[in-house]
């Protein structure tokens, strides 16, 4: 039988293994590159925050403060602008990004990390 110190290294282990992918979709990316929705067809591409232009982080941070703004503000920690645009930039977020043509239609940013000794993806 494992122990919870064998248990946290195995995913620890696994943590460090999908960060240090330049891109973690890579082997599925062609079959969802693309997604067809309402007579629209999206793009979807993966970018870590590096690879993230200033406007693209700008846009990000502005839909995100739209969409999930209010959702932070009713809870206890409230909304943290300077803290979610900084999470934004660590080498840690990845991003995929959905575009209408030329323009940005909507992302998914996360992360891999450890939670009470539990590999984990944050959305």
């Amino acid at each position: 039988m494992s122990s919870d110190r064998e248990v946290a290294g195995v995913h620890h282990r696994n943590i460090e293994k999908a960060n240090q992918q330049k891109n973690p979709f890579a082997c599925i990316a062609e079959k969802y590159k693309n997604y067809r929705k309402d007579e629209k067809t999206f793009e979807i591409s993966y970018r870590g925050s590096k690879e993230m232009t200033k406007d693209q982080l700008k846009w990000a941070f502005k839909l995100a403060e739209k969409n999930v703004g209010p959702y932070y503000t009713a809870c206890k920690l409230g909304w943290q602008p300077k803290i979610k645009q900084n999470d934004m930039t660590k080498s840690w977020a990845r991003f995929l990004v959905a575009k209408d043509g030329s323009k940005n239609a909507g992302y998914a940013c996360f992360r891999f990390d450890m939670d009470y000794g539990r590999s984990v993806i944050y959305w």
